[in-house]
C-alpha cells in the first residue's frame, strides 16, 4: 500500500499531467502567430531581473528560479545546435503558445539526452534550459508541481520526421514510471517549417490543441513575427531554472 506522502507525490503528478483537463479548454491561435485576446501581458508587479523565489525544495535539488527580462530571454538559454542528436525540426526556442498550463512557455529540447537503444529523447520539466516560466504564480504553480513530481518527458519521432510522440513521466518510489497512454496520450503534428500542433488526451478525453512556434532558430536568430507575438502575450519578466552556486 503506497503511504500518504507517496500517494501526494502520484496526485500531484498526474494533477500536473492532466491540467489541460482541469484549466479547460482554448481554441487554437490565429496561423499567423497572433495571441488570442485571453492571452495579454500580466499587469501584476514582476520581480526585479536577477532576483530569485525563495524555493526550499528547489534549493535541496542544486535549482533556483532567477527572473530575467522576457525580450532577449534567448540569452540565458541553450543555444540548441542538434549536437544532441536533435533533428533540424526540433531545434531551437519554441514558445507554447495557448498552452492550458498558463506557467510553462517556452520550450527548449537542447538539454535532451537521446537514448539510442530505444530511439527516443528524455528530459525533466525542471531541469536547467529546458523550460520558461512566468515570473508569478501560475510560473510558480508549475514549476513546484513539477518540482515535486519529478515530472518529464519521453519523446520519439515518427520515421517521417512530422509526427512526435511525448510519453509522461513522473517518479514515484525512487522508480521513473511512464504514465500510460490512456491517462497521457500527447503528440504533434508539423503543420510547417516552425509551427507544431500539440494534440492531448487525458483519460481518453480529448484536449483542445495548441501551438507550439519556433521563436529563436537554431542559429541564435530571432524568428519574426512569432517572436513580437511572443512578446505581446508574456509579462516583463520570466523565470529561467539555473543550478545553484556549489
Amino acid at each position: 500500500m503506497l503511504s500518504i506522502a507517496h500517494s501526494l507525490k502520484l496526485a500531484v503528478g498526474l494533477t500536473i499531467i492532466t491540467m489541460p483537463l482541469l484549466q479547460g479548454c482554448r481554441s487554437t491561435a490565429p496561423s499567423d502567430g497572433t495571441p488570442l485576446a485571453a492571452a495579454t501581458p500580466r499587469t501584476a508587479a514582476e520581480p526585479e531581473v536577477g532576483s530569485s523565489p525563495d524555493l526550499p525544495a528547489a534549493k535541496k535539488q542544486g535549482l533556483k528560479l532567477v527572473a530575467y527580462d522576457t525580450d532577449g530571454i534567448e540569452a540565458h538559454l541553450p543555444k540548441t545546435d542538434g549536437s544532441n542528436q536533435l533533428p533540424p525540426q526540433l531545434q531551437g526556442i519554441w514558445w507554447l503558445d495557448g498552452n492550458p498550463q498558463p506557467g510553462s512557455v517556452l520550450l527548449t529540447m537542447q538539454q535532451a539526452t537521446y537514448d539510442s537503444s530505444e530511439k527516443v529523447f528524455r528530459w525533466r520539466f525542471t531541469d536547467p534550459g529546458n523550460y520558461t516560466f512566468v515570473a508569478g504564480p501560475d510560473g510558480l504553480k508549475d514549476f513546484n508541481a513539477g518540482l515535486t513530481a519529478g515530472s518529464g518527458y519521453k519523446l520519439s519521432i515518427a520515421d517521417s520526421g512530422r509526427e512526435i510522440r511525448i510519453l509522461a513521466r513522473i517518479n514515484l518510489l525512487g522508480k521513473t514510471i511512464v504514465l500510460p497512454r490512456g491517462i497521457s496520450d500527447f503528440t504533434a503534428t508539423l503543420a510547417e517549417d516552425g509551427h507544431w500542433v500539440r494534440h492531448s488526451k487525458v483519460f481518453g478525453i480529448t484536449q483542445a490543441d495548441y501551438d507550439m512556434r519556433r521563436i529563436v532558430d537554431a542559429s541564435g536568430q530571432r524568428v519574426e513575427p512569432a517572436y513580437s507575438n511572443y512578446l505581446k502575450a508574456t509579462g516583463k519578466r520570466s523565470y529561467v531554472v539555473e543550478k545553484t552556486e556549489q
